[in-house]
């Protein structure tokens, strides 16, 4: 059965021009289709609602520590950052700091990355997360990173990514390494990790 971890501690709440809730069987569904969700999501996920010139718009995501949202509308080449930008960290551990880290693009990755290790795939251990969202909080994530003996790099395969991986390479030789390796031949490690996660449904039913 598929779980919300969200679903019992999120009431809906309007700001702006924006209304948030918690996700809904249907979404859930949906994320699982698409290779961003194994049995649960994390639990900062959100449905967005965003009324933009008069139309309103649905996806999901999740509030920054800015208090902006990170939003993705199905069908969207990436997410997008709404109001205020900034990055996202999500630590192994409450209250604690992992050695490791991994640093993602954007938050379609991290929840790829969340439901591959939710079924059971090892790619890192016990690592702390960090979020990009937009090129402008590049600098802020390598600062952050930079305190960890282990940074692992899950950017995309495209300009943008290899960008990201060679600057943050060069900054922490000796600590970071660069996963792109491990999904050559795709966009992004979400694709790899969609056809995981249908391998691993398949597996499931057998």
């Amino acid at each position: 059965m598929i779980q919300n971890t969200n679903e019992k501690t999120w009431t809906r709440r309007f700001s702006g021009d924006v209304h948030i809730c918690a996700l809904g069987r249907r979404d859930l569904r949906r994320l699982r289709k698409e290779g961003l969700c194994y049995k649960s999501v994390p639990a900062c996920l959100l449905r967005i609602y965003v009324n933009h010139l008069g139309e309103m718009r649905t996806g999901i995501g999740i509030v920054n520590h800015r208090g902006g949202y990170e939003f993705y509308q199905r069908g969207a080449a990436r997410p997008v950052t709404l109001y205020k930008d900034d990055i996202l960290f999500f630590p192994f551990r409450e209250g604690s700091r992992s050695s490791c880290c991994c640093v993602f693009a954007d938050f379609l990755d991290y929840l790829a990355y969340k439901a591959c290790l939710d079924a059971g795939e090892k790619f890192t251990e016990d690592c702390d997360c960090i979020i990009v969202n937009a090129p402008r909080n590049f600098r802020k994530a390598m600062v952050w990173s930079d305190v960890y003996s282990d940074i692992h790099l899950f950017f995309p395969n495209n300009q943008y990514g290899r960008t990201m991986t060679k600057t943050m390479v060069a900054r922490n030789p000796r600590h970071a390494r660069d996963y792109s390796l491990r999904y050559r031949g795709y966009g992004s490690f979400r694709e790899l990790a969609g056809e995981l996660l249908a391998a691993k449904r398949e597996e499931d039913r057998l």
